[in-house]
């Protein structure tokens, strides 16, 4: 499902946002795995391949799994998590906050409550 998600017109300004927060120390998964764990253990193996000095520059991480990316095409939004490397709550927030703006930035509609807690939602997405 989560390469039907690559065919919309939405598809290469999210991963733009992905890949400048990555670029900023948050890594990504777009879709790989069919749930949440799934997710962050292929965002584990990926975080693997970085160089020693990568490594050291990465502070969070998100992602949507299959799942959400079948919810995205039936119901034309796509939840996506977020956490970071030391699981402390400020840092948790700041990386949701860094998610959300990356997202703004590309013009998506973003819905979050500011909680570390809460998914953040692209909506509509599709």
């Amino acid at each position: 499902m989560a390469k039907s998600l690559g065919k919309s017109k939405q598809y290469p300004k999210l991963i733009e946002a992905f890949e400048s927060l990555e670029r900023n120390g948050i890594v990504f998964n777009a879709g790989s795995g069919y749930t949440e764990d799934d997710a962050i253990a292929d965002l584990s193996e990926k975080l693997h391949k970085f160089t020693p000095e990568a490594r050291k520059k990465v502070w969070g991480y998100c992602l949507y799994h299959e799942q959400d990316a079948a919810r995205a095409l039936k119901s034309k939004f796509l939840m996506i998590s977020f956490g970071s490397l030391d699981d402390k709550p400020p840092t948790i927030l700041k990386v949701g906050e860094a998610v959300s703006a990356a997202l703004r930035e590309q013009g998506f509609e973003v819905e979050w409550n500011g909680s570390v807690h809460q998914r953040i939602r692209v909506n509509p997405y599709g």
